[in-house]
């Protein structure tokens, strides 16, 4: 449980740091648009910066 929730705290972080302040509708807008043919980079990045980064 303390993992997830370090885990959750340090993306959290790295989110701010990678895509800057976002507002509120600016969230719900992409979480509603599809993935497909976006960059994925950030994927992959968020895995190296934030979940390796306990191991």
């Amino acid at each position: 449980m303390i993992f997830i929730g370090l885990t959750l705290a340090v993306s959290a972080g790295w989110a701010f740091s990678y895509f800057g302040l976002s507002c509120f509708e600016q969230i719900i807008f992409h979480l509603k648009v599809p993935l497909e043919g976006t960059n994925t980079q950030f994927i992959t990045d968020w895995f190296k910066k934030c979940f390796l980064k306990h191991f």
